[in-house]
């Protein structure tokens, strides 16, 4: 669903027409509180244009994709660094395979010393483009679209919270509340589903192995 049709979902759910840009604001809070809460898999990206030279060091700053939100996994080459907070960094900084970000400056380090020249590979979950009048014709969100309704909900929700309900709109709100739970129950089942899918449908160590346990029988 592109803005348009989504401002049209939106303004029925409201029963009210107000300020286009405000509508689109809302449009993205709701959007971003989402995928903040959730980060669904489908927005993870691979970011793979920085490299490493030979003695890179805590003082060496990588910049971060512009988009960029939240780590998922960092590889040098086809080794798994892990984190340390910014904080950390001094402590570790002769340590090996460890990295850690400043994200005020929206980059990211190497503790120890880096001994070989090779591509980062940056999986991340990315901010996403915002709604505005500009793109209203464009289809923004990236999750299926049978999940789009979940943002002029969700933005209904947010509108609907500073205003004075009376007794129409408060069996409105309590309808609108019920789809939206039901809405957003299935796509969290999705999510799941993706991401279980990534861990071979394991769901923890039981699943593990030739025979694996079935936790409800303990």
């Amino acid at each position: 669903m592109n803005g348009d049709e989504l401002a049209t979902q939106f303004r029925n759910l409201v029963d009210d027409d107000f300020d286009t840009t405000h509508m689109y604001q809302l449009f993205s809070q709701a959007k971003n509180n989402i995928e903040r809460t959730y980060k669904p898999e489908v927005l993870k990206k691979l970011d793979q244009t920085q490299t490493s030279s030979v003695g890179d060091s805590y003082n060496t700053a990588k910049a971060l994709p512009a988009d960029f939100r939240t780590f998922c996994k960092v590889y040098l080459g086809r080794i798994e660094y892990l984190f340390v907070t910014f904080e950390q960094s001094v402590m570790y900084r002769n340590a090996p395979r460890k990295i850690f970000a400043n994200y005020g400056a929206n980059t990211f380090s190497p503790t120890g010393p880096v001994s070989v020249a090779d591509t980062w590979s940056i999986f991340y979950i990315p901010k996403t483009e915002d709604f505005t009048e500009d793109n209203a014709d464009e289809v923004v969100c990236l999750w299926p679209s049978e999940f789009h309704p979940l943002i002029p909900y969700e933005a209904a929700k947010i509108y609907q919270a500073n205003i004075d309900a009376d007794a129409i709109a408060f069996r409105m709100s309590a309808a609108q509340e019920k789809e939206y739970d039901r809405l957003l129950n299935a796509f969290i089942h999705w999510d799941h589903d993706i991401k279980l899918a990534a861990m071979n449908g394991q769901t923890g160590f039981a699943d593990q192995g030739d025979y694996p346990i079935d936790i409800g029988m303990l």
